[in-house]
């Protein structure tokens, strides 16, 4: 899965093996503007769940965790901030890389920058991924994360869901799209029932099961040749 939490970590890893999944993958938030103030020393154990668990906690499974940068991007001009030598070097920290804007012109500039690997896109927020966003990030071997944990009880919410994914299944025949719970434990669903929504939103069998496999090993297999 490529679910995330910072906060009740070891609590959070249970509930994935439990559930079936093999991999977590913890989340830290930083601002655009605020890259340029982060120190290249930045050690992230601190931050994150080790990789060393305890036998008894997950038996002989095996379970791998990852760490995942989100960079949110609140205007156009606070994109340059990402080609800095030290948000370079705090970037290369992490496994993964992920842009999220909520302005337009700023998506778009995400969506063709090569440090990012994944496009978070929030369904509670009214920007709309277009088409031609979809595939300049596409073309560039991204993928578009959409966290379906903040759907409960919403209507509304499913209904842009819904739309939006099948705007970007119809622009990359469903190889473009990872599904994620999001932050809060309370919203992980099993990898069936995140299958059914994969299906749910136009996703057929075959690319649903990739939308929570196969796409998540292709962006960290992306992010480790861009760091090379």
């Amino acid at each position: 899965g490529f679910d995330f939490s910072l906060s009740n970590a070891n609590s959070y890893a249970d509930a994935h093996t439990a559930l079936g999944y093999h991999a977590l993958c913890q989340t830290k938030f930083v601002n655009a503007k605020d890259l340029d103030n982060l120190s290249s020393n930045y050690e992230s154990k601190s931050d994150f769940l080790s990789n060393n668990f305890d036998d008894a906690c997950f038996g002989k499974a095996t379970f791998h965790t990852f760490k995942k940068l989100v960079i949110h991007v609140e205007a156009i001009q606070d994109v340059g901030f990402l080609a800095k030598k030290s948000a370079l070097d705090f970037m290369n920290k992490f496994d993964v890389v992920c842009g999220q804007a909520y302005e337009y012109t700023a998506l778009s500039k995400l969506c063709m920058h090569p440090l990012i690997d994944v496009i978070l896109f929030d369904v509670s927020k009214s920007v709309q991924l277009k088409p031609k966003m979809i595939l300049s990030a596409c073309e560039k071997g991204k993928k578009i994360e959409v966290m379906y944990g903040i759907l409960r009880n919403e209507d509304r919410l499913l209904k842009n869901l819904i739309l939006n994914v099948k705007r970007i299944n119809e622009c990359t025949n469903g190889k473009g799209i990872i599904f994620s719970c999001g932050s809060e434990m309370k919203n992980l669903l099993g990898p069936q029932d995140v299958i059914s929504i994969a299906q749910l939103c136009g996703l057929n069998e075959i690319d649903a099961i990739n939308s929570i496999s196969e796409n998540i090993k292709s962006v960290l297999v992306r992010a480790k040749n861009r760091k090379m």
